[in-house]
This record gives C-alpha cells, structure tokens and sequence, in this order.
C-alpha cells in the first residue's frame, strides 16, 4: 500500500480527499494491526458503517464452532445440532423458533447472541464466551487465565479478517471477480464455491485457487486467500464469488 504522508502532494488529491485518503491508512493499519483483537475490529466495523449482520453472526458462530471442536469429550448430538442450528440462523436459512429449540451449548447462550437486535453486542458476547471456554480449557491450573482469554481474543480476529476481508482497502483496490471467471468451463469457479459452502468442504479451497488461475485470475488477494488453512462459512472470497 502506497504511504500518504502529510508533506505529500499527490496529484488530483484535493485537501479534503487526502485527509478522507488519511484516515482511511489509519482505519485500514488498525484493521489489518495482527495485536488488535476481534472486540476492537467489531467496533472498528460499527463505528465506520461497515458491519453486515449476517457476517458477524457467522463469526460468532465460527467461535463458537472452534470452542465446541476443542474439546471431544463435550461433544454430542445435540450440541451438534445446536452448532448447525445457529450457523443455519446465520444465513438466514433457519427461523428464531427453530433456533430456540437448541438453548444452550457449552454454557452458550448461543440463541440469545445470534437474536440480540444489536448484532455487534451478540456477536463480542459468542466471542468472548468462547475465548473464556478456550482460555479456561488451554489453562486448566488457573494460573494467568486473563491473559489466555486475551490471547484468545486477539486469535479470533483471524476470523474477524477471515469473514470480512479488508472492508477498509483502497476502493480501486478492493479484489473483485470478473465475468468470464464465472463463466468459464461453463461455469466451474461457481458450482465449486456453491459446493464448498454448502458442505463446508474447506480443505478443497486449493482446488479452487486453481480453478481461479484457469479461469484467468491474476488476483493475488484472491489467490493468496484460497491458499490459507483456515476458512469457515462467510469466506469473503467465497462470499465474493457467489454475490453474498
């Protein structure tokens, strides 16, 4: 990213458009901040009009999931369906009364996170009842449990950047899915994206990483994303390709 400093002068930047161009460095270097943790990018999304409910709700869902997954002795076929239930909600794919015949998980009110009418409050609550279960689980003598239930906080907000992406990248920046990537091989990129989401398959996004590449796209944003480890259902690229 091209650095703007105050003694610059860019050409066709008006003062007012350097300052907006200012602030947006400052909004982007606390964003992508690798200290920062995922309580202080909700707020960064609230406090600049760029939260999505539904994202945020699937990373409270994501939290929880990684919380449930931590530990095989407190899984059952009801927390189970309780994970599914909420991440079905998320989507808009299940109603409140089906979401509410699934209470509690782990000591979750998982329910009450995902229905609170602010989003933002539901979702820094799944966070942090999750950070506590992992902080909790990681630490078992006791001993600097504040400090893991901050570590674990700065962790979720992988998942923050997982889900949203750069929300504060350059508008002519910002990584985009061209046309004829969505068309081609009568339209590969799409169907496999549609089916990675459907059946959280993430262990094939390599497959489309080289899809992306056959279809033409030279985008190393793009690129870069299907390449990492870690994904859950509201990926941005995934989101980017299906029009979510």
């Amino acid at each position: 990213m091209a650095e703007i400093s105050q003694g610059e002068q860019p050409t066709k930047l008006s003062p007012e458009e350097l300052e907006k161009e200012l602030e947006r460095q400052r909004l982007e270097s606390e964003w992508l901040n690798p200290l920062a943790n995922s309580r202080e990018l909700i707020q960064l999304l609230e406090t600049n009009n760029k939260s999505n409910d539904r994202k945020l709700r699937l990373f409270a869902v994501a939290c929880s999931r990684q919380a449930y997954e931590l530990d095989p002795r407190k899984r059952s076929q009801q927390s189970t369906r309780q994970i599914e239930t909420a991440e079905l909600f998320a989507d808009g794919n299940a109603s409140v009364e089906e979401l509410n015949t699934q209470f509690y998980y782990h000591g979750l009110t998982i329910a009450y996170q995902l229905t609170n009418p602010i989003i933002g409050v539901g979702a820094r609550e799944a966070g942090g009842s999750a950070a506590g279960i992992m902080a909790r689980f990681n630490n078992k003598d006791g001993y600097k449990l504040l400090e893991e239930f901050d570590q674990e906080l700065v962790k979720q907000s992988v998942l923050m950047r997982e889900v949203f992406g750069n929300p504060f990248a350059k508008k002519g920046e910002k990584p985009k899915i061209e046309p004829d990537w969505l068309t081609w091989n009568s339209g590969a990129v799409p169907l496999l994206a549609q089916a990675i989401y459907d059946e959280k398959e993430f262990g094939k996004m390599p497959v489309l990483w080289d899809a992306l590449e056959e279809a033409g796209c030279t985008n190393e944003e793009i690129l870069k994303h299907c390449r990492q480890k870690e994904h859950v259902r509201g990926c941005w690229v995934i989101d980017l390709i299906l029009g979510r």
